[in-house]
């Protein structure tokens, strides 16, 4: 489970930094294909996460969801901050409706509207995280540490065997990407 892009089967179209990137076209509206996201977490890291997904035309910011409101009304500001900045946006366009939710288990029952989940929760919560949402067909963009006891290791090691097991998933290892720090990793 501890993979990078090359071999966890993303789709790192987000990372634009990355040399080995996946390209997509844009449409004719000079967006690529949209990917509908929600945010898991809107603490300090997943504020940060979403205002990086609030840049790219082709990534949506559909659901954030965490317990705690002032963190939603953080992240709700900052997703309204980029979409008032966003050059790309036409006044014909249906508005875009972004849903907070306070309850991991409401935003359950949008999986199937969701093609990448970020999580940004706290770090004990990651393994259960991934063991509710593994057997959904998306992409799951998860923080460090994926699991902080071998209880969890373990855990995740099971669920990676499991025949409906079908996430895709990618550990957060987004400064490789910078380009200061992909440039000293290239010393």
């Amino acid at each position: 489970l501890d993979a990078t892009p090359s071999d966890a089967n993303l789709d790192t179209r987000a990372f634009p930094s990355d040399p080995n990137a996946t390209r997509i076209e844009p449409n004719s509206q000079g967006r690529g294909e949209l990917i509908r996201v929600a945010v898991l977490g809107t603490g300090m890291m997943g504020q940060e996460h979403c205002s990086y997904i609030s840049g790219f035309p082709n990534l949506r910011i559909d659901y954030i969801c965490d317990p705690h409101q002032p963190s939603l009304d953080k992240a709700v500001d900052i997703i309204n901050e980029f979409k008032t900045r966003d050059k790309n946006h036409t006044e014909e366009e249906e508005p875009h409706q972004l849903t907070a939710l306070q309850d991991e288990n409401e935003l359950l029952q949008h999986a199937d509207n969701i093609d990448l989940l970020v999580i940004a929760s706290p770090n004990y919560l990651h393994t259960p995280t991934l063991l509710k949402w593994g057997c959904y067909d998306i992409t799951i963009l998860v923080e460090k540490p994926v699991a902080v006891s071998r209880e969890q290791h373990d855990m995740l090691r099971d669920l990676e065997a499991r025949d409906d097991f079908r996430a895709r998933i990618w550990v957060a290892m987004e400064y490789r990407f910078m380009p200061a720090v992909a440039k000293l990793l290239q010393l």
